[in-house]
C-alpha cells in the first residue's frame, strides 16, 4: 500500500446534471473555464453525465471545444423540440403502446450527425459515465467508457438512451457484449449524478494507491438551473410538486450531501433561473437561459472559475475561496470552506 502524502493530488471528477434544454447553463461555465485551463477533457480525470448532461459529458470527451459544442447544442435543441412534424407522425406518437411527445427519428438522426460512427471506448476521457435507467433490471445503468462490455455501443445510442425521458421520448434499446435491454433516461434514478463519479474516483484510487479517502476527489458539479416554487394546495399545484421534485429536488439532495462529506474538495455551480424556463424541451427558452448564464458568470463566478482552473492544470493549488450565496470572495490562506455556489441569475452583486 502506498503511503498517503500531501503531494497526491486529488482525481478531478466533472459532474453534469441534467435539465433538457437547461444545459445551456453548463455549457456556458465550461466555455469560461476552457478560456483559462485550455482544453476541457484535459482538465477531468473523470466526466459522469445524467440526461442531457450525458449528451454534454460525450462532446467534451471527444475533445470537442465549448464553441463548438455550444452551436451543435443550439443545432440539436432546434432540430429536437423545435420541429413540427405532419399529423399522421403525431397522431403515430399518441397511439397508446408507442407514446413520445418528440420524434424518436429526428433525435437518432441528430444524434448520429453529432457523434458519428465513434463508439464509448474512443472517448478521451476513462472514465467517462452516462448514466440510465434500466427498468428490466430496476438499477441504474451506468455505460462507462472503461469497461470493456460497453466498449463498442455508439456514443449517439448511449446519448439517446441517457434522454430517453418517458412521454418526452421512447426507451432506447442498447447492446452490449453479454445482453441488450431497453433503457431510459438517467434523471429518472439521479438527475444529479455527482454520487456516482465519486464512487468511481475512489474506486480509480484506491486501485492505484491501495487506499483512498474523499480528499483523494476534487468535485465539479454543475446544475442545469434551479427554481423556487410557490406552496399550493391545488391539485394542479400537488401535480406540479410530483413531477419536479423527482429532479429539482434529488439534485440539491445529493448537492447539500456531498457538500457535507468532501468540504473544500467540493464546488457546485448551480444557477438560480426563473419559474418560466424550468420546462426541459421548450427551444425558445436555450437564449434566455444562455444570456442569464453568462451574465452571472460575469458578475459573480469569475473568481471561482480562475480558482479552479489552476486547481483542475498542473498549476499550483491557490488558496481556497469562500462561497456564500449570492456573493464571492476568496478564503483567507489556510482557512477551510465549503464551495456551494449559488446565485440569484442578476439580483445580488459581489458588493
Amino acid at each position: 500500500m502506498e503511503p498517503k502524502t500531501e503531494a497526491r493530488r486529488p482525481l478531478r471528477v466533472l459532474s453534469l446534471d441534467g435539465g433538457g434544454v437547461r444545459c445551456i447553463i453548463q455549457l456556458a461555465i465550461l466555455d469560461e473555464l476552457e478560456r483559462r485551463a485550455g482544453p476541457i477533457y484535459r482538465c477531468f480525470d473523470v466526466i459522469v453525465g445524467s440526461s442531457v448532461g450525458a449528451l454534454v459529458g460525450c462532446g467534451v470527451s471527444l475533445g470537442f471545444g465549448m464553441q463548438e459544442s455550444t452551436e451543435l447544442f443550439y443545432s440539436f435543441v432546434d432540430e429536437v423540440f423545435s420541429k413540427h412534424d405532419r399529423l399522421h407522425e403525431k397522431l403515430k406518437r399518441l397511439s397508446w403502446w408507442s407514446f413520445s411527445k418528440h420524434s424518436d427519428d429526428r433525435v437518432n438522426e441528430v444524434l448520429q450527425k453529432i457523434f458519428g460512427n465513434t463508439t464509448m471506448q474512443d472517448l478521451l476521457v476513462k472514465p467517462t459515465m452516462v448514466l440510465c435507467h434500466n427498468p428490466q433490471k430496476a438499477r441504474p445503468e451506468i455505460i462507462s467508457s472503461d469497461e470493456e462490455r460497453y466498449a463498442s455501443v455508439p456514443v449517439w445510442e448511449a446519448c439517446k438512451a441517457a434522454t430517453s425521458a418517458p412521454l418526452y421520448f421512447k426507451p432506447k434499446q442498447v447492446k452490449t457484449r453479454y445482453y441488450s435491454d431497453f433503457l431510459l433516461d438517467g434523471g429518472l434514478i439521479s438527475n444529479n449524478p455527482a454520487l456516482f463519479g465519486l464512487s468511481k474516483g475512489m474506486q480509480i484510487m484506491r486501485q492505484r494507491h491501495g487506499e483512498a479517502d474523499l480528499s483523494d476527489v476534487l468535485m465539479v458539479s454543475l446544475g442545469s438551473g434551479k427554481i423556487r416554487e410557490e406552496t399550493s394546495t391545488t391539485l394542479s399545484g400537488h401535480l406540479n410538486a410530483l413531477t419536479t421534485a423527482p429532479f429539482f429536488g434529488s439534485s440539491e439532495a445529493t448537492h447539500y450531501g456531498l457538500r457535507d462529506l468532501l468540504g473544500r474538495n467540493y464546488y457546485r455551480l448551480q444557477v438560480e433561473i426563473p419559474n418560466h424556463l424550468k420546462r426541459p424541451d421548450e427551444s425558445y427558452n436555450i437564449h434566455e437561459l444562455h444570456a442569464i448564464t453568462e451574465e452571472v458568470v460575469e458578475r459573480h463566478y469569475l473568481p471561482v472559475i480562475e480558482h479552479l482552473a489552476g486547481l483542475v492544470t498542473e498549476a499550483p493549488a491557490q488558496a481556497a475561496p469562500i462561497v456564500d450565496t449570492g456573493t464571492v470572495t476568496l478564503v483567507p490562506e489556510g482557512e477551510a470552506a465549503l464551495h456551494d455556489v449559488l446565485i440569484k441569475s442578476g439580483v445580488k452583486s459581489l458588493n
